[in-house]
């Protein structure tokens, strides 16, 4: 590897396979990997003469002296990527160094358990909830660091929609009233069970910060174990912390003072609610502003989404095709959560492009934009965008199967960028090994093999027997509310024509 010429406080450091010259970071520049090839490289970004295409985007945010690059947030998905017991393995380690390499401001682990035995929600998830996990936490906090971004995780607990116990005891819910399925052992929680899952969250919490976590995000939305709490429709309890809206913030609030209380001043601690849950007899709009304004004592960040997980309206916390006309869901209860609060907003929700984003925030509507489904469909989405290359983004298609993964218990994946979680681009053979290649059959498939094989060196014929390529997509875009997808056909059309291979 090179050393850094710059007149910085750079210093070498090695985590796993990944190595690096990394410190303050006005020498991103300089970070290299092994290889030599560039991780994070200001200058092959456009950086330095693209950033004033959004200007509010690309404004940095310091909040308790955690200065955020930019106002981008990576939002928290589901990956699966740990070992089977939580651990951070090296399958975690990179993929959370791809993120990072996405050019977002942080990165958020998602959905991570405050409880990672008996009543964790999947396999592989990331386990916060031991001393042991610390040193490879401690490893994913500096991989994302050393890659250009701060991390965070999303701390949550399923409550009713926990996996039952392996010993057959019943699951320890809000209101035995209301299980999330009729034949579910359920049990309506006592002081004990609220006290012991207030101490987990604000362990956790502490956990992550000793791990060299600068952030951490509480989970209050789609139905998670604090926003059941919060929901008339999961909260019928008849103490205080049952009935009136006031008391059903009660709990949730006592968890979030004592996560702060644990952290202390120098962790930012991000919230995510639900702006409204879109389930009969659920949370409204005034309800989940009233907690907002409350809880803001305590966090410092409040992130604006909506819906259920466990109901139909999960296409509104995960929107997918269906959901039409495609555009955000959330920017105008943002708008409206930003009016009465003193801390910065999040959204989420279908926010697809940076100009999208640059105009949330220029607007006023919100000070933070999150996405993920749009990193996944193309990781260079932030490069290409400031290099005013918009045409070459492959475009999500909101199929979802990122998140059906998870339904499984299988890790995250793409239907439509084969690389997602793959850092570096893609190397050429040597010459020597350069072939001339016939690809059969101009479908996504084909076209996908095509394109790759110019960017190896070959030479590359593409036969398609039809007046057009696309295969069986042209026939799947023709059902109207597919406009996403008909989107990705007209993009991979685009770029096969233009990637050097001959179409015959």
């Amino acid at each position: 590897m090179q050393k850094c010429n710059k007149l910085c406080r750079c210093g070498y450091t090695s985590i796993s396979k990944w190595a690096f010259y990394i410190a303050s970071s006005d020498c991103y520049t300089h970070s290299k990997s092994e290889d030599n090839n560039v991780i994070f490289d200001n200058e092959s970004w456009g950086m330095s003469m693209n950033q004033n295409l959004y200007p509010h985007l690309f404004q940095p945010l310091t909040i308790r002296g955690v200065t955020l690059k930019n106002r981008l947030e990576y939002a928290p998905t589901v990956v699966l990527k740990c070992n089977a017991d939580g651990t951070v393995g090296q399958d975690m380690l990179d993929f959370m160094a791809w993120q990072a390499q996405t050019g977002a401001g942080w990165v958020t682990v998602g959905d991570t358990p405050v409880t990672h035995d008996k009543t964790s929600h999947w396999l592989c998830e990331m386990n916060v909830c031991d001393d042991d996990c610390i040193h490879g936490m401690n490893a994913l906090a500096e991989v994302c660091r050393q890659n250009g971004a701060e991390i965070s995780a999303e701390l949550a607990y399923a409550g009713r929609g926990n996996r039952a116990p392996q010993d057959g005891s019943p699951i320890a819910i809000v209101s035995a009233e209301r299980p999330l399925n009729p034949e579910d052992n359920v049990r309506t929680m006592n002081r004990q069970d609220m006290d012991e899952m207030k101490a987990h969250y604000a362990d956790c919490a502490l956990r992550c910060k000793h791990a060299g976590f600068r952030m951490v995000m509480i989970h209050c939305a789609h139905q998670n174990f604090l926003a059941q709490w919060l929901s008339p429709a999961s909260n019928v309890r008849t103490d205080e912390y049952g009935g009136s809206p006031e008391n059903r913030r009660r709990y949730p609030l006592e968890v979030l003072k004592a996560v702060r209380e644990a952290v202390g001043e120098d962790m930012v601690i991000e919230m995510r609610v639900s702006a409204v849950e879109g389930i009969p007899g659920g949370m409204e709009f005034e309800e989940s502003l009233a907690f907002m304004k409350e809880a803001q004592e305590y966090v410092d960040i409040v992130h604006v989404s909506q819906g259920s997980i466990f109901h139909l309206s999960a296409r509104y916390c995960i929107p997918t095709y269906f959901r039409e006309p495609h555009k955000p869901l959330n920017v105008d209860y943002a708008a409206e959560v930003k009016k009465h609060l003193h801390v910065p907003v999040a959204v989420v929700g279908m926010i697809t492009t940076l100009e999208q984003a640059e105009e949330i925030i220029a607007s006023g509507k919100a000070d933070i934009v999150a996405m993920a489904k749009s990193f996944m469909a193309d990781g260079d989405i932030v490069r290409k965008s400031l290099r005013a290359q918009q045409e070459e983004i492959r475009p999500c298609t909101r199929c979802d199967l990122c998140g059906n993964a998870n339904t499984w218990g299988t890790n995250m994946s793409c239907a439509i960028n084969p690389r997602c979680g793959v850092s570096g681009q893609i190397q050429p053979v040597s010459e020597n090994e350069r072939k001339k290649v016939m690809v059969i059959g101009g479908g996504p498939a084909g076209m996908m093999a095509a394109q790759t094989l110019v960017q190896r060196g070959h030479s590359v014929k593409l036969y398609e027997k039809s007046y057009r390529l696309g295969g069986l997509l042209n026939d799947a875009c023709l059902v109207p509310f597919k406009t996403l997808m008909r989107e990705y056909l007209d993009w991979d059309i685009r770029e096969t024509g233009k990637c050097g291979a001959e179409i015959c």
